[in-house]
C-alpha cells in the first residue's frame, strides 16, 4: 500500500510540473511559464495584468545587449534599464514587463548567455542545495570550483 502512494505521490509531483531541481531551468522550462504558452506570453499575460494593455512587441528585432546568470537553479536576465529581473532564454530577446523597456524606445534587447554555459552548469549541479546554485555574469569558473571545494562540494 505505502509503495502505491509513493508511486502516486510521485506521478502528482511530475504532472504538476514539479521537479527535484535536477538540472539548471531556462525560462520555458518553469512550470507558471509553460502554462502561459511560454515566456513570451508569459510575459505579454504579466503587462497585462500590471498595466491593463499589451503594447506592440517586436520580438525579433531586438536593440541592445542584456548578460543572463544563474540565481537559483534558474537562468535569469535583469533589465538594463530597471531593477526587473526575469527568466531568460536562450535564443530568446528579453522585454521587461516592469519598465516596458521605456529608455529602449519599448524595443527588446538580446540576451546572451556565457559561451561556458554547459561547465557552469555542470560545476553548480555539484551543489546538493538548488537554493546555492547561482553564477554572476563576472564570476569565473575557477571562482565556482573554489566556492564549491569551501564549502566541502566536490
Amino acid at each position: 500500500m505505502w509503495k502505491h502512494k509513493l508511486v502516486l505521490s510521485l506521478n502528482t509531483f511530475w504532472a504538476l510540473g514539479l521537479t527535484l531541481n535536477m538540472f539548471i531551468r531556462t525560462a520555458n522550462q518553469q512550470h507558471q511559464i509553460k502554462l502561459a504558452g511560454g515566456i513570451q506570453r508569459f510575459i505579454e499575460t504579466r503587462i497585462m495584468g500590471e498595466w491593463g494593455r499589451v503594447p506592440n512587441i517586436n520580438w525579433n528585432e531586438p536593440e541592445g545587449n542584456a548578460l543572463a546568470f544563474i540565481i537559483r537553479s534558474s537562468w535569469v536576465v535583469g533589465c538594463p534599464f530597471c531593477n526587473e529581473v526575469s527568466f531568460a532564454e536562450p535564443q530568446m530577446s528579453y522585454f521587461c514587463p516592469s519598465c516596458l523597456m521605456g529608455e529602449n524606445k519599448g524595443k527588446t534587447v538580446r540576451v546572451y548567455f556565457p559561451k561556458e554555459w554547459e561547465e557552469i552548469q555542470h560545476v553548480l549541479m555539484k551543489r546538493g542545495n538548488p537554493q546555492t546554485r547561482n553564477w554572476l555574469v563576472n564570476e569565473t569558473l575557477d571562482d565556482l570550483k573554489l566556492e564549491n571545494e569551501e564549502h566541502g562540494v566536490v
